[in-house]
């Protein structure tokens, strides 16, 4: 049989037919299958005798033939699996094909590795009932069973490929596309002011964008240079720049011009496919090319979505589906005949560009907007544009054609059906002609800016968050005009101002704007300066025009040559006219240009370094944090392990932009003293997370907790390390102290107890502790003890009408303690008993206040019998100090009420079930409760 097989390999090579069940000796076209057998006789004894046996049918047969067949391909197959198991990569090639009965079949190849050669084998022919993607599939994972029988080998199969439009899922041919319909603008209920996208299939899409990268290497070569849509080298900002120059020209000279913007009714679905592929022949692109195109367009269907549920399918004869990778492509290519018809008619006459260049027609896909300069080229225009609907079935819609009159057209009536104005019209989103059209663009830009910022202010986002908002769905909504039309001061001025607005919602701004233009490692939040980038983006059309030949560019030399000459060179030729009066926007290009010029030659200088040194210009180098600076500062703030709410603390803290009682005061709102008990600090950012005694007594706790789990006392809790090395958390025995311990100059020297005076303090107060951390946490139970307080607390002074100074506020202070000292000794008093009022700082001979001790108690400020004294206990365990606190975890305040039958003081929570009262609460303790 193998002799049969590398026979059979021999006569495939000369593509000889191997089988033919009537043959015999005789025939005039016999096959190869007798003379195999013949030759296999001569050279095997034993199949010769075989043969030579009268009982033996010597005949062909195909009963015969296919058994012999079989067995061929059994042994071919056993070696292809054979060959599998050693090699490391598979892969499955699939096509559909039809036997000689036009009866569905699929092949199957695999390709694999052998001996470091690829190499592709023949596997089977596969029935099919039908052609679609799980038919296929089917017949892939049945041969793919066979192939790699083993779990473990799956993980060989690398590939699978298909060739035809077969594998796409549908009875269509996985053509069919699903319509949703987009609102225009215009009525609502008319069918024509909605926009369908096509949705597609996967495969369609995969296949269409392979089509459309290799149609877009060659769209340069094929369409105008006043197409700018989907063409590699053209953007749309060129012919922007074009008509903003050339309605400056014609304004300039007083010429004759109008503008006529077209609008085709449904652009993207008239599109006759007849006259489509006949574009295609006619740019002469590859026939197998063609042939693939016309497999995505021909015999194609669609379903409309309606109300949520879709239509049934119908036949699409007309238009390129607004959703395909390749129609935008495919409509360039369509409307790129119309260009031409312009080019060939010679009634059209084109508008001249001063150095040369031409220009009677500007097209961004279905966007044509026509420079008509005489009256002879609109009937020259009407004629195009009527042949041209005539044979491809497009429609103009005049409601929607506009037309500008410049120069010394204006006011007057020209033979063409549009809408005629004298003041501006829209261009590709864009307002050009009299007037302020900048003005008109920047506040629709502005309007929809504000719009969107409305619709992220309702969501809880962080300062960072924020700023990723604006950076990137705020701003490039005004990139595209910036790059065509400066800004005027007063739209920018708007603008920053609802940019900071939703950055601070709505609320006072803490920091000052230029810090948080500052990029991250300067200590802002990277916010876009975009007064900044707007300038830098209006330059690009100078960048555009240097060795640029497009017709742009003729414009921009010159409006801009001798302007620029001294930046570029080549902008400048005494061959060409220029202007001595340049516009308004080159007027600012030039001022921008000066400033690029201080980083050095604008030509050749990295954009990054212009955009630097125009953002430096403008805003500057702001340092203005309250606390420390330096990159060490901002890299922990901004760590990524952070999340952004702790990174917006930080920074909030390093700039003091946090609310604080002395904040208030500068804002002459409150006192500006802390709110907690018996603290007559300042309340500052610094006083709030680490002065207070309150707060100290928290971090010692955290402190003694953390050199116990790192086991490291080296460093300490503060202000500077919180900013220059957050806290440590890491185990030395691990990763060496070292490493992340911070310098001398950073160790905290305002750590106020540490565990030698811990040990002293709880000597002196007479208890004893072995543990460190239980001493804290006794500490922390019994300073400060506040006592009830029946009184509210009144205000002492609000400073108003007049600006808060600092000899105003130490005036006001000396006025208090003296009206207070009067009163106090008017009443009967004992001035000799030591007294500290609740929102009194202590007034030194200098005359400025000073902080107070951190360490003491204060005495009570009232002499009231009816408030708690140090010598009294709770009447349940007659201790200061309950017990059970040491039992208690973290850190716990003790309350205390008293009784309002006995008199005496009792602990919350702890002596008693209750847990808190209010100061209008009638409270009983446990032993009246029993009697």
């Amino acid at each position: 049989m193998r002799t049969y097989i590398l026979s059979a390999e021999m006569t495939k090579a000369f593509e000889l037919a191997l089988r033919g069940h009537d043959e015999t000796d005789d025939s005039e076209n016999p096959g190869v299958f007798l003379g195999l057998v013949n030759f296999t006789a001569s050279l095997d004894s034993v199949l010769s005798k075989h043969l030579e046996t009268a009982t033996v049918f010597k005949g062909t047969s195909k009963t015969i033939q296919n058994e012999v067949l079989d067995i061929m391909f059994k042994i071919a197959q056993s070696d292809i699996q054979q060959e599998i198991k050693d090699t490391k990569f598979l892969a499955v090639i699939s096509d559909d094909t039809t036997d000689v009965s036009n009866h569905l079949q699929n092949v199957v190849i695999l390709r694999y590795l052998v001996s470091g050669q690829v190499v592709e084998r023949f596997w089977s022919f596969c029935s099919m009932k039908q052609g679609d993607a799980v038919s296929i599939a089917n017949v892939i994972d049945a041969c793919l069973s066979r192939v790699l029988p083993n779990a473990e080998d799956k993980s060989k199969l690398i590939a699978q490929c298909y060739d035809g439009a077969s594998v796409m899922s549908g009875l269509e041919g996985g053509r069919t596309g699903v319509i949703t319909l987009l609102p225009k603008s215009g009525d609502p209920l008319e069918p024509k002011n909605k926009r369908p996208i096509t949705l597609l299939n996967v495969d369609y899409k995969i296949l269409a964008k392979a089509l459309c990268n290799r149609l877009g290497t060659v769209m340069p070569d094929l369409v105008g240079s006043f197409q700018t849509c989907a063409v590699r080298g053209h953007s749309i900002q060129q012919n922007l720049w074009l008509v903003r120059d050339l309605v400056d020209y014609v304004m300039d000279r007083d010429l004759p011009c109008a503008l006529v913007s077209l609008d085709q009714e449904k652009a993207f679905d008239m599109v006759d496919h007849g006259f489509l592929f006949k574009i295609l022949q006619k740019f002469s692109l590859n026939p197998v090319f063609v042939k693939w195109t016309s497999l995505l367009y021909n015999s194609v269907y669609s379903r409309v979505i309606v109300n949520g549920l879709p239509s049934d399918p119908f036949r699409v004869h007309r238009g390129v589906r607004q959703g395909c990778p390749l129609s935008p492509l495919l409509y360039v290519l369509f409307s790129e005949s119309l260009a031409r018809a312009f080019q060939v008619e010679p009634l059209f006459r084109p508008f001249h560009i001063p150095g040369g260049a031409e220009v009677k027609c500007l097209q961004y896909a279905d966007d044509v907007t026509c420079v008509i300069s005489d009256l002879a080229s609109f009937r020259a225009l009407t004629g195009t544009l009527s042949n041209f609907q005539r044979a491809t079935g497009a429609r103009l819609n005049p409601a929607k054609t506009k037309g500008l009159r410049l120069g010394k057209w204006r006011s007057k009536k020209l033979p063409f059906a549009a809408s005629w104005v004298d003041d501006a019209i829209k261009i590709n989103g864009i307002w050009f002609g009299y007037g302020s059209p900048e003005l008109l663009t920047w506040n629709e830009k502005v309007d929809l800016v504000e719009a969107r910022l409305k619709d992220f202010a309702d969501r809880h986002i962080s300062l960072l968050g924020k700023v990723t908002v604006i950076n990137r769905f705020i701003y490039p909504l005004l990139w595209y005009p910036g790059t065509v039309l400066a800004a005027p001061e007063g739209v920018l001025a708007r603008l920053e101002r609802a940019v900071f607005s939703f950055l601070w919602s709505r609320g006072t701004e803490l920091v000052r704007r230029g810090v948080v233009y500052q990029d991250l490692r300067r200590g802002g939040l990277g916010l876009v300066h975009f007064p900044s980038k707007l300038l830098f983006l209006l330059t690009k059309c100078v960048y555009s025009a240097v060795d640029s030949r497009m017709p742009f560019a003729y414009f921009v030399r010159y409006w801009g040559g001798l302007s620029f000459r001294r930046f570029f060179a080549s902008l400048f030729s005494n061959s060409e006219p220029h202007s001595w009066r340049p516009t308004g926007a080159y007027s600012q290009m030039r001022e921008t240009l000066r400033i690029m010029s201080t980083v050095g030659n604008v030509s050749q200088s990295s954009a990054r370094d212009l955009y630097r040194a125009v953002f430096d210009e403008l805003v500057g180098q702001v340092q203005s944090n309250h606390f420390a600076s330096g990159p060490e500062v901002w890299r922990v703030v901004h760590s990524r392990s952070l999340d952004y709410r702790r990174r917006d603390l930080l920074w909030r803290i390093a700039h003091d932009a946090i609310v604080t009682n002395l904040k208030r005061l500068r804002w002459r709102l409150g006192d500006g003293i802390c709110p907690r008990t018996r603290c007559t600090k300042w309340e500052s950012v610094s006083h709030v997370f680490w002065q207070c005694d309150y707060v100290a007594l928290f971090w010692e706790w955290f402190q003694v907790l953390t050199d116990r789990l790192t086991l490291c006392n080296t460093w300490a809790v503060s202000q500077d390390y919180a900013l220059k090395w957050g806290i440590y958390p890491f185990n030395p025995a691990v990763i060496p102290p070292e490493t992340f311990a911070p310098k001398e100059g950073l160790v905290s020297r305002d750590r106020s107890v540490t565990l030698d005076q811990t040990e002293q303090a709880t000597a002196q107060a007479g208890t004893s502790f072995s543990d460190p951390l239980d001493a804290v946490l006794y500490k922390y139970s019994t300073i400060g003890k506040a006592t009830p307080r029946r009184k509210t607390r009144k205000q002492r002074w609000r400073a108003a009408g007049v600006a808060i100074t600092e000899t105003s506020i130490l005036l006001k202070l000396k006025r208090v303690e003296s009206d207070r000292s009067t009163s106090m000794q008017s009443n009967g008093c004992d001035q000799t008993e030591p007294i500290l009022q609740r929102n009194r700082l202590v007034i030194e001979s200098n005359g400025k206040p000073q902080t107070s001790t951190s360490d003491k108690n204060a005495p009570c400020v009232s002499q009231s019998d009816e408030e708690i004294n140090d010598e009294v206990n709770c009447c349940i365990c007659k201790k200061w100090a309950p017990p059970q606190l040491k039992t208690l975890p973290g850190v716990t305040f003790v309350k205390w009420a008293q009784c309002d039958v006995c008199k005496h003081w009792t602990h919350l929570r702890i002596c008693s079930e209750i847990r808190d009262i209010s100061d209008k609460d009638r409270f009983i303790c446990p032993h009246c409760v029993e009697e």
